[in-house]
């Protein structure tokens, strides 16, 4: 019974806030996109593995080309992400993690 009174309360301190609460929610929504990006581009980098080629009698010293060549596409990629990324008002919190 007693939460049935504070019902009307709950919805007049709700109008009052409205814009706040949108506001939060907004902010919450945009900092777990971010999340979610940052995670992806974690988990892409950690399972990267980098190909090695032999050269002459030295033994596997150099990278192979195609493979770098495609690393060097994903790394352009994902800095240019990571640079959006830190223009947002939203990921003020995430720098002091």
């Amino acid at each position: 019974m007693r939460e049935l009174l504070c019902y009307p309360l709950n919805i007049s301190l709700a109008d009052r806030h409205k814009d706040e609460i949108r506001d939060i929610a907004i902010s919450a929504s945009k900092e777990l996109e971010l999340e979610v990006k940052m995670r992806g581009v974690e988990e892409e980098w950690t399972e990267q593995v980098l190909t090695f080629g032999n050269y002459k009698r030295r033994g596997p010293v150099l990278l192979v080309k195609e493979d770098s060549e495609r690393l060097l596409e994903q790394l352009e990629d994902a800095q240019a992400l990571l640079a959006n990324m830190l223009t947002s008002k939203h990921i003020g919190n995430w720098l002091l993690v």
